[in-house]
């Protein structure tokens, strides 16, 4: 599902990891930068990560 909170929840979640992708990927500071303005000018379609539950009984 796409909706606007998708675009505030995708941007905090980049500013929480932003240090450790870079550290850990060619990306640099300007990369995550420049995604987060596009993040941020609602130009992309972005969607939540599907939950997966599951319930079970133990036998």
């Amino acid at each position: 599902m796409t909706s606007p909170a998708c675009a505030v929840l995708e941007a905090a979640t980049v500013r929480q990891i932003r240090d450790r992708r870079v550290t850990a990927s060619p990306a640099t500071d300007e990369d995550v930068d420049r995604y987060l303005a596009n993040v941020e000018a609602g130009g992309m379609d972005l969607a939540t990560a599907p939950m997966i539950s599951a319930w079970g009984r133990k036998a």
